[in-house]
């Protein structure tokens, strides 16, 4: 009995210790144990080897089998959580910034226009992945038993690719709005910040929601990646699978490529939306997934649009959206000591063209020294016209049969449209006995350190992945004098042998 309770008051007093020891107690006690492990003499080494080489590891390393499961049960929940971000953004952010007075409306409202179709987007999205795993997943023992569940979500990727180009549209209105709140300094939005965000987590900011688009859309090519990893060479599933991955990453690289367009000319486009909106009295859009094809070329007559005096190069821009043309001509500055991306550029010409409003004439080539011009003609309400060129007869093509499917495009799905296309149209400058005699007062400019014209860039509009001896193309954007294949794709019906947009 005497030992008994010697005992319980032993136990008592270390009770006692320990509830009344203080913190740093505590951590000075852990430490102390720590190093007389540290310092604790090993008797038999080899003894003790032996028996760690026979014991079993504690955590035994995964089945190819569960390690395919894992990465669909990710890309499940990922997703999950994902769309529950966009909600969460639309509610917490977005949605009271519309009600407030913070920040302009329209960057606003077409953010969250954006943001709105994506999420209707990715909840679609969800359910099917969510329908392509059974719920007996768990109990697959073998990695062929996976084969339908790999095939569904293939399919997926490779029919939900196309939607995924609204993404272009979200890049841009990010980029707008991260220039907006970098020049913002006004206390009342920080307030409305700190609100929403009172922990100050960079997890739950507004810029960690805006950016989670971006991330998601990178995400997509590693996980399908790691499903390709786990599936036989040669199998079926393996080939439905390294498609979705090419696919993916042509999406990835599309919304790359959108994002530099518009760091570099998306002030032009939305100076020509408002101007053209307050002009006209409706409501232009120049979205970025209607962007089908842009490059540079040289303008004839140009003089007969610039009347002063041009002391440096000219560059010409033309970009051909869905639904009209943007001719942009800049004056280069080129100083020696500064590298090309600091060159000063100045604005001389820019000009907007419905496409429901433009006819296009192809022309005869012009031979000038040792170069030759492929040119062609674009005229605006029957009246204005401008005359072009490119280097190479590849690119002419490329512009002028871009804009004919446009125009066609137009025309089919507005009965009411007075533009036809004109295989033969009479022009002053197309003669067909002789070469193009231009006016005296056109000068062409040629700087014979540069190429005359960029190739142009033709964007493919649709990932067309039914054909299974077709590849997608990576990157989209290709420039024409390229070696790599060309690439074509569908646009509209009944479309002829000439270059899709």
């Amino acid at each position: 009995n005497s030992d008994q309770d010697e005992y319980n008051k032993c136990c008592e007093n270390q009770n006692q210790f320990q509830h009344t020891s203080s913190p740093p107690v505590d951590l000075l006690l852990k430490n102390v144990e720590e190093v007389s492990r540290f310092c604790r003499p090993i008797y038999n080494e080899q003894l003790i080897s032996e028996q760690t080489s026979t014991n079993e590891p504690r955590i035994k390393a995964l089945s190819n089998v569960q390690r395919l499961r894992k990465v669909v049960f990710e890309l499940l929940q990922t997703e999950r959580n994902y769309v529950q971000d966009m909600e969460r953004l639309i509610e917490r952010y977005i949605g009271p910034l519309r009600d407030e007075s913070l920040l302009p409306s329209d960057p606003i409202e077409s953010l969250y226009i954006s943001v709105k179709s994506i999420t209707q987007l990715q909840v679609k999205f969800l359910k099917c992945l969510e329908n392509s795993v059974p719920t007996d997943v768990l109990a697959y023992n073998a990695l062929n038993e996976f084969q339908d569940i790999l095939l569904s979500i293939s399919d997926i990727f490779l029919s939900y690719a196309n939607h995924f180009k609204m993404y272009s549209t979200f890049c841009a209105m990010h980029l707008r709005i991260n220039r907006l709140l970098e020049n913002e300094q006004n206390p009342k939005l920080k307030a409305f910040f700190d609100a929403r965000n009172p922990r100050h987590q960079h997890s739950s900011s507004f810029e960690s929601y805006l950016i989670k688009p971006v991330q998601r859309i990178l995400k997509y090519p590693l996980l399908l990646k790691q499903m390709l990893s786990y599936t036989d060479i040669n199998s079926i599933e393996n080939i439905k699978l390294s498609k979705a991955v090419d696919t993916m990453n042509d999406v990835a690289q599309y919304m790359n490529d959108m994002q530099t367009i518009y760091e570099e000319y998306g002030q032009y486009f939305e100076q020509i939306m408002k101007r053209y909106s307050d002009e006209h009295k409706m409501t232009l859009q120049l979205a970025l997934p209607d962007l089908l094809a842009y490059g540079a070329l040289e303008w004839i007559n140009i003089d007969d649009f610039i009347q002063q005096k041009i002391k440096h190069q000219l560059e010409t821009l033309c970009f051909i959206f869905r639904n009209g043309i943007i001719l942009l001509c800049r004056e280069i500055n080129k100083n020696k000591k500064k590298s090309m991306d600091q060159w000063v550029k100045t604005d001389r010409f820019t000009y907007f063209m419905p496409i429901k409003q433009i006819q296009i004439v192809d022309m005869r080539s012009i031979k000038y020294t040792n170069d030759l011009l492929f040119t062609w003609e674009l005229i605006h309400l029957n009246r204005v016209h401008f005359i072009l060129a490119n280097r190479t007869k590849e690119e002419k093509e490329t512009f002028i049969n871009t804009i004919n499917n446009c125009i066609r495009h137009c025309t089919y799905f507005s009965s009411t449209s007075s533009i036809r296309w004109r295989k033969i149209y009479k022009s002053p400058l197309n003669n067909r006995n002789s070469d193009v005699l231009l006016p005296a007062s056109t000068k062409i400019t040629i700087d014979k350190n540069m190429p005359l014209s960029k190739s142009c860039h033709t964007l493919v509009t649709s990932f067309d992945c039914q054909n299974d001896e077709s590849k997608s193309p990576s990157p989209i954007w290709k420039r024409r004098n390229d070696n790599r294949k060309a690439y074509r794709t569908k646009f509209i019906r009944n479309s002829t042998n000439a270059t899709d947009c």
